[in-house]
């Protein structure tokens, strides 16, 4: 399972990159992968080098603005089903509640919202354009 690096990880990595150690070495002290202190590094790393308060910074700044997952609730999903039953398709849905109710719902949870919940009912997927089956795309080129 992914865990953030800490402020003290943060610190000993600095410590590594001053003293001139591989990120082989900082690793096994941290006590993660030679890659997760590559990463680190590279995605944290200003003008003036590396800086472990910075980097912390910066690191709780991107998931701050990280997308939250969206759960769609009875509520949501009875705005969506009226939204179905007028033909709409679920990108044209998105766009219409997002608009409304600023949620950031994605087409694909509504898709997966009506395979987990509606699984084998008719009567969510004849609302659907292509009634729950997928694209097949046509003109395939030669040989593939």
């Amino acid at each position: 399972m992914y865990k953030q690096l800490t402020l003290e990880q943060r610190y000993q990595i600095s410590y590594g990159l001053q003293h001139k150690h591989s990120y082989r070495q900082i690793a096994k002290v941290v006590g993660c992968s030679a890659t997760t202190i590559f990463n680190e590094v590279k995605r944290n790393t200003g003008t003036r080098g590396y800086n472990p308060r910075g980097a912390n910074k910066m690191c709780r700044q991107r998931h701050r603005k990280k997308i939250k997952k969206i759960t769609i609730t009875s509520e949501v999903w009875s705005i969506i089903y009226t939204y179905l039953k007028k033909r709409f398709s679920p990108e044209q849905i998105c766009y219409t509640v997002n608009e409304i109710k600023q949620l950031g719902i994605k087409p694909k949870s509504i898709y997966a919202y009506i395979k987990r919940h509606f699984h084998c009912k008719d009567e969510v997927y004849n609302y659907l354009r292509r009634k729950g089956k997928k694209y097949h795309k046509r003109n395939k080129p030669a040989g593939k």
